[in-house]
């Protein structure tokens, strides 16, 4: 008797463990986005002015690092670039320290992984206000680029503008906005063959505290010709209105030129990247 249930007890425990085998397996082959972006090539400095939605987007396009440009703006007009290499690799600052900023802008290309040859760049252009300006109504940010190398694709435009915020309700509670959606539409301000403007909305409702201002653009640039490898240059130009009166607009007049009018005060800050590419580690 004792022999027959020993022997049924290994028969169910083998069967236990044969069940559960897969579900373990399953679970630690299931990786974060972050995870799967960092096996793209994507480096965490990068991945960190993603929000959820990009990070799925890029992982949905089958996409790999191309390289990316982020800059900490302050204030008082001090600024910190980093600029990020295909590679990952990039130079921290002097003495290793970022500078306190009030304003960080980005840039970031990706491309399939599937071609040899360049079939497409996606941009993703981001801002994240770190200290909120006094001054909130409508800000413009334009990226222009050399259209003698790419084109815009039709209807490949997207700008998402988002808060975090938190207000106490009658009976003294806090609650708390995360991740919030002011605006996500396909709308745009101004495009020419060299660039494109759009608006970030920075206006939001009374009675709310406000923490963090951010939101991004996607595009997708096409090149004009078949290519394997090149450089090229992005510029990336946030005007802030510092008037809550004024009608500010922005006119693109060539890559990395643009005209500005308002009927009050602005601040602008620009700068240039220079990106390369080359054919995917992965294709021989």
């Amino acid at each position: 008797m004792k022999k027959h249930s020993k022997k049924l007890l290994c028969i169910i425990l083998t069967i236990v463990m044969t069940l559960l085998s897969p579900l373990s397996i399953f679970a630690s082959e299931t990786l974060s986005n972050d995870e799967i972006l960092l096996q793209r090539g994507y480096p965490q400095i990068v991945i960190d002015t993603l929000d959820n939605s990009q990070k799925e987007y890029l992982i949905a396009e089958n996409s790999v690092f191309m390289g990316a440009v982020i800059a900490y703006l302050s204030e008082d007009g001090a600024s910190t670039t980093i600029n990020i290499n295909e590679d990952g690799s990039y130079i921290m600052p002097r003495g290793g320290q970022i500078s306190i900023a009030d304003l960080t802008l980005s840039l970031t290309y990706s491309r399939d992984q599937s071609y040899s040859t360049l079939k497409y760049i996606d941009v993703t252009a981001s801002y994240n206000w770190i200290n909120l300006p006094s001054e909130r109504l409508e800000d413009c940010l334009t990226v222009t680029w050399d259209d003698t190398k790419f084109k815009r694709e039709l209807n490949s435009f997207r700008k998402v503008d988002k808060y975090n915020a938190y207000w106490t309700d009658p009976n003294g509670n806090i609650i708390s906005y995360v991740d919030q959606i002011t605006s996500d539409e396909a709308g745009y301000a101004t495009q020419t063959d060299c660039g494109v403007s759009w608006y970030a909305d920075l206006q939001l409702g009374l009675g709310m505290y406000v923490t963090d201002l951010y939101g991004y653009a996607t595009f997708r640039l096409l090149p004009l010709e078949s290519t394997y490898a090149g450089t090229s240059e992005m510029y990336f130009h946030y005007v802030h209105d510092e008037s809550l009166s004024s009608s500010l607009t922005v006119n693109i007049k060539d890559k990395g030129s643009i005209s500005i009018s308002s009927n009050g005060s602005f601040s602008e800050r620009t700068f240039e990247d220079e990106f390369s590419w080359y054919p995917p580690s992965n294709i021989n």
